[in-house]
């Protein structure tokens, strides 16, 4: 897995270079921990590695993010700019949140941000604990995306967007991080999901 991970690295380093990875807010760093080097790497291996070799994860905003696909250079490299990008969107367009939910799944949270921060601020944490699979924005009433946006809502109002979904409304009664990832799981799949080994485990 090194080769691999050290092209994906120069790959990465490449994309910036060329400006086209643009929309990221840092460019992502990779790193090699020799856990046989010496008894100054131990501490960290014990942390992370314990007796699984390689481990890859990526640390973001206090966050470890496990890295479980397969192990080459491309998908390394796609994980590593993915999983970098910024966890929560602001869209102000219809046509932009029409275009992110036209083929996978968008979590909406219609909200002003200048008044309702405690929304924004559980919003984003849950945004990085779906942060692999699926999309978070965030529309603000008074755009053109806010009208498209649960229309006859009184913000803050939260929606899932995405084919074949029929979401439950929230009824979490205020800005709880926990209600607000029961309510995300629970409404991530169709009504009818055709079950998978992907699927079977984001339920366990």
């Amino acid at each position: 897995a090194l080769p691999e991970f050290e092209m994906a690295a120069e790959q990465v380093a490449a994309g910036f270079r060329k400006g086209q990875l643009g929309h990221l807010p840092a460019q992502p760093k990779f790193f090699v921990i020799r856990c046989d080097a010496g008894e100054e790497f131990k501490k960290a291996c014990a942390a992370h590695v314990h007796t699984s070799f390689p481990v890859i994860k990526l640390f973001r905003d206090g966050r470890v993010v496990p890295f479980q696909r397969p192990r080459t250079a491309p998908v390394f490299a796609w994980w590593a700019t993915h999983a970098s990008r910024p966890a929560l969107m602001e869209l102000t367009q219809a046509i932009h949140v029409t275009s992110a939910s036209s083929a996978s799944v968008c979590f909406v949270l219609k909200a002003d941000v200048s008044t309702q921060r405690e929304y924004l601020e559980a919003w984003q944490e849950v945004a990085m604990d779906f942060l692999e699979d699926y999309s978070f924005v965030i529309v603000q009433p008074h755009t053109e995306a806010g009208g498209l946006v649960l229309p006859d809502a009184t913000p803050p109002a939260v929606t899932v967007m995405g084919p074949d979904l029929d979401p439950v409304p929230y009824h979490g009664g205020g800005p709880d991080k926990g209600a607000l990832r029961a309510w995300a799981n629970y409404n991530r799949f169709p009504v009818v999901a055709v079950m998978s080994a992907w699927t079977v485990a984001e339920l366990m």
